[in-house]
């Protein structure tokens, strides 16, 4: 079975509280989660869950930050943010999660500072003109009924 095949299939464990068989205390706040969903994203937290615990507490990292872990383990969506990048990498290397630190670095190569992003704005906005007129040019040239031109007895 494929990564993506078991993706499609964790997030029907998220309305199954009563099959939730561990909880994660981060912060303070607990997070009751399916273990097969855990293990299957993170040796790290497969690693957790051999220790036959039923609790693992997380003290130094945000809920935000966790959250934002859950929401990918059960989807494989996650939202990265100038704000969460460095913590969520952080996250991602202390947990092996490496579909969230190839994302992160995905997202930072995909970053374009501020002049280059104006420069691409300029050049697609001088294509969008050249091509307007283009486009004017070939309809003021062409001809509405090509055997216009050809002499009368051919037609």
């Amino acid at each position: 079975m494929g990564d993506k095949m078991f993706s499609s299939l964790f997030d029907k464990f998220l309305p199954f509280e009563e099959l939730r068989d561990f909880t994660f205390i981060v912060d303070g706040k607990p997070y009751k989660v399916h273990r097969v969903v855990f293990a299957a994203r993170s040796p790290a937290f497969a690693r957790i869950f051999k220790a036959n615990q039923k609790e693992y507490t997380i003290d130094d990292l945000s809920q935000d930050i966790f959250e934002e872990i859950v929401k990918f383990a059960y989807s494989e969506n996650i939202e990265i943010t100038d704000k969460n990048e460095r913590p969520l990498l952080a996250a991602a290397e202390r947990f092996e999660i490496r579909e969230i630190i190839n994302a992160i670095n995905l997202h930072r190569n995909l970053k374009i500072d501020p002049i280059k992003k104006k420069e691409l704005e300029a050049i697609k906005l001088k294509y969008d003109e050249i091509s307007y007129l283009y486009k004017k040019t070939v309809e003021r040239n062409s001809v509405k009924n090509p055997f216009s031109q050809l002499p009368s007895r051919f037609y």
